[in-house]
Parts: structure tokens; sequence; C-alpha cells
């Protein structure tokens, strides 16, 4: 009883500010996530061309966001790694 925080603001709005989600290109669920959340934060990553990665991380991420617009796909798949990196 009688808990407070030191937050000013609530914790999704930290969340949303602060927090990225990397997933693998064959996440099942991601397109699901995304439309519970939108998809401002979410990219895909593969380890590609490392053994423990994925082939076709591209090919594979665009078959799981299939469901997804196209617009969406465009922002998993580079526009929110872009903004992520700063590049």
């Amino acid at each position: 009883m009688g808990h407070t925080t030191q937050m000013k603001r609530p914790a999704s709005e930290y969340f949303a500010r602060n927090i990225w989600i990397s997933a693998d290109p064959t996440e099942r669920t991601l397109p699901y996530m995304i439309e519970l959340v939108g998809d401002d934060k979410f990219f895909i990553g593969s380890d590609y061309p490392h053994a423990e990665g994925f082939t076709q991380p591209v090919a594979r991420a665009r078959n799981a966001l299939a469901k997804l617009s196209a617009a969406s796909v465009d922002k998993v798949l580079g526009e929110n790694a872009v903004r992520f990196f700063g590049i």
C-alpha cells in the first residue's frame, strides 16, 4: 500500500519513446503484435550471413508479414531500422 513511482508520465509513453522490437524473420506472431500496437517500433534481425542466422531473411519476413499493408511491411523491413540507427 502507498507505493508510488517517480515517473512523470505513464509507462506506456516511456515504452513508446524508448523501446524497439527486433524480431526473427520467421516470427509468426509478429503481424498480430504489429496490428495490436502499431508498426512504428518493429524491425527484423537476421544474423545473416552467419551460420546461426536465417537464409533468405527478407523473403521469410515478407512471408511472415504478408497479412499487413505494404506500408507496414516497408516500415518493418527498412524504414524503422533507418530511424533506429539514424542513417
